[in-house]
This record gives structure tokens, sequence and C-alpha cells, in this order.
């Protein structure tokens, strides 16, 4: 008898290699940059979580599985059609103090696609400013999936948020190298909420919004309901923005120095 193994999403690109019987130069020679890579990614992280300066902080994010109500144990409500919530999930860290950020919607409301990812980031960083309004340096931490993370438009919501805001001098998109997760610690919250979710009986988005504050009652969620969606997608088509084979430091948007 032993102890449940915890289940852990394994990269597709090493599991590939490992289990390729006929490694060929090419094959072996793109592993190893993958794994160089993947090594550059953790020391900038790490580099990153050792940060103590007054004036810079670090957000990670990622959009957390569907969640569907309503939820309840009566079994006809199975069988019933349910309606998608999105939870956009931010872990913002300054000093050794964390705080976790969920921006809510639902499907009745819009949907997620680049413009709805866009629009929950862009409120999701107008409430980190509001506990430190002097921040000047913010280093974001993503997946590196192009439909959600790695566009144009989220670029566009980050530039227009820092015209508004003049006091910061800097945001660094940074990317984790795929198959290799650099968020670990949004990954964490999601596991709070899906603990603190399982057996509830929730029959509308505002109760799921009351359960997800009561996640965690040390360190409380700000939980935040998205209303306005804004569109960034005719800004970005008149722009270019080249994105490289960097693990991280992806998009670097400056508006003073």
């Amino acid at each position: 008898m032993e102890f449940h193994k915890p289940k852990t999403d394994r990269c597709d690109q090493c599991e590939a290699y490992k289990n390729n019987p006929d490694k060929t130069q090419e094959a072996t020679e793109n592993n190893r940059l993958h794994i160089e890579r993947k090594q550059s990614t953790k020391d900038e992280r790490d580099t990153d979580r050792n940060c103590v300066d007054e004036e810079q902080a670090v957000l990670c994010i990622d959009l957390e599985n569907v969640i569907t109500l309503p939820r309840s144990n009566i079994s006809s409500m199975l069988h019933k059609r349910k309606l998608n919530v999105y939870n956009m999930t931010g872990h913002l860290s300054k000093n050794n103090q964390t705080k976790a950020l969920c921006v809510v919607w639902n499907e009745s409301q819009s949907g997620r696609a680049g413009n709805d990812m866009a629009s929950a980031v862009y409120r999701m960083l107008q409430e980190v400013l509001v506990p430190q309004p002097n921040l000047k340096r913010l280093a974001i931490w993503s997946d590196a999936g192009v439909p959600q993370n790695r566009n144009s438009l989220m670029s566009m919501a980050i530039m227009k948020f820092m015209i508004e805001n003049q006091t910061l001098t800097s945001i660094t998109q940074k990317f984790g190298e795929p198959g290799h997760s650099a968020i670990q610690e949004v990954d964490n919250i999601h596991g709070q909420a899906e603990k603190r979710l399982k057996g509830a009986e929730i029959f509308s988005p505002i109760e799921l919004i009351r359960v997800l504050k009561s996640a965690n009652l040390r360190n409380r969620f700000v939980v935040i309901q998205l209303r306005n969606f804004m569109n960034f997608q005719a800004v970005a088509k008149q722009m270019t923005l080249g994105f490289g084979s960097v693990p991280y430091t992806q998009v670097r948007l400056i508006v003073k120095s």
C-alpha cells in the first residue's frame, strides 16, 4: 500500500523525446535547446520570486478551467444545460506579500476569446494599482499559449493601461517554456478554489463569487465581476508586434524611462 501520487502534467516534447527509440541528431539537439530554455525560464522566474525591490511587483495570470453552474447533488441537474463561468486568476507578489485576484464573468456576458482575456487582464491590472499606486515596474508571467496570452490583443490592453497610468515605467510580459509551467502560484490558487467548490451547491454566479471569497480565510481572494469588455483588435491590426522564440521577456512596454 502507498500514498496517492499527485497528478502533474508532463511536457509533451520531453515525453516524445524520452519515448522515441530512434533519437536522431536533430531530435537530440532540439531537446537540448528545449531543456536550456526550460532552465533559463526557471532562473528568470527564481530571480523575480526573490526580488525585494520596493518599486517592482510580479503578477502571474492564468485562466481557470471552465466552471459550470448550477452545481448541486440533485440528480436531475446533471442533465440540465449548464452556464459556463470564466475565472481569470492572478497571483500578485511584492516583498513577500501576496494576493490572489479573480476576475469573473459568464457566457451570457461574453466568451473567452482574445478580447475577453485582454479585458480581464486589463481589469486585473487596475486592481493591482489600488493598494500600491506608486508602483514603477511590473513583470507579468503567463503560459505561452498564443490564443490566450501571447498575442497583440493582450499587448494592446497592457499598453492602454500604461498610457492611463503614467507612474508605471515598464511592464514586462514573460512566458514559460511550453510544457513547463512558471506560474505554480496560480495553480495553487486554482487548487484552493476547486477544493472549496467540491461538494458545494451553487446556483448562480453571485453565489460562486461568495464561495471564491471564502476559499482562503487567511488571505481572502479579491474577486472582481468583469462588466466592461473592450475591443483591442482594431488597434492591434494597425501595429505589428514580433514575438521571438525566447521563453521569457517576450514583450517590454515602456512609457518613459
